[in-house]
């Protein structure tokens, strides 16, 4: 007969690996520079400083194929790179009836002063990738937004709630510590923690509205916030964008 410990390891390891696998963490991604937007350097010197404001309209842009087979700009690059983050979680909204009824949404997670102020939630790198300076609330912005629009203060001396940042973003401390990174190493490593605080209870239809202007490079990063009530019901739910109406009654997505 072979020994217990024969058949018991190879047990226990089958059983770890399912759980490693799914040990994986995710990137809320906003580059400031890629192969259609890179920024001015020895090998660029045409291209603009920086990708976080559009430069004046003057002509298309010109492109040409590099030695890796990429379609690069070689001159007058338009447009710059904007970034959002959204949220996607499970519910139950409550009806006039007080019938509580099962449903899905969508909730900013970027841009959340501009979007409490009726604007859109997409922001250039040099906004998307600033970490929230202080410790955000359940709720945030409105659980701490109290101030009037004509104050700059709320009533405790508390500077308004005006960060646009992305929800959870914060340096890699590991990369740092291992030497790949340097400080800040803002790479889009998150704090699950306030994502789940920010993003769990702020479902809204129609979602987050999304804008950018042609010639942008645009990056969209869905975060499953999973259902309060129900952790165990967690859900993987995907994003896709729907288009101006067409004439067609029937119509899904960009037309």
């Amino acid at each position: 007969m072979r020994k217990p410990y024969q058949i018991i390891l190879p047990m226990l390891l089958a059983c770890f690996v399912p759980a490693v696998a799914r040990a994986q963490s995710f990137r809320v991604q906003c580059p400031t520079s890629t192969i259609t937007h890179p920024v001015a350097d020895a090998n660029h010197p045409s291209m603009p400083v920086d990708n976080n404001s559009e430069p004046a309209y003057t002509g298309p842009t010109t492109q040409a194929v590099n030695a890796q087979g990429f379609l690069v700009p070689t001159a007058n690059v338009n447009g710059a790179i904007k970034c959002q983050q959204v949220g996607g979680g499970d519910g139950y909204s409550t009806m006039a009836n007080g019938t509580q009824t099962y449903m899905f949404s969508f909730g900013p997670l970027s841009g959340l002063a501009d979007i409490a102020n009726g604007q859109p939630g997409t922001e250039p790198p040099s906004v998307f990738n600033v970490p929230y300076p202080g410790v955000l609330a359940p709720g945030d912005p409105a659980t701490t937004d109290l101030a009037s629009a004509t104050t700059t203060t709320y009533p405790n001396g508390t500077p308004i709630f005006n960060w646009n940042g992305a929800v959870g973003i914060t340096p890699d401390l590991d990369a740092i510590a291992l030497g790949t990174c340097t400080a800040p190493c803002l790479d889009g490593h998150v704090d699950p923690r306030q994502i789940i605080d920010v993003g769990v209870m702020n479902g809204n239809i129609p979602a987050p509205l999304v804008a950018f202007d042609e010639d942008d490079e645009m990056f969209l990063t869905l975060t499953n916030t999973g259902m309060i009530m129900r952790p165990d019901l967690f859900e993987q739910h995907t994003i896709h964008f729907h288009g101006y109406p067409n004439a067609s009654s029937v119509y899904d997505g960009v037309p």
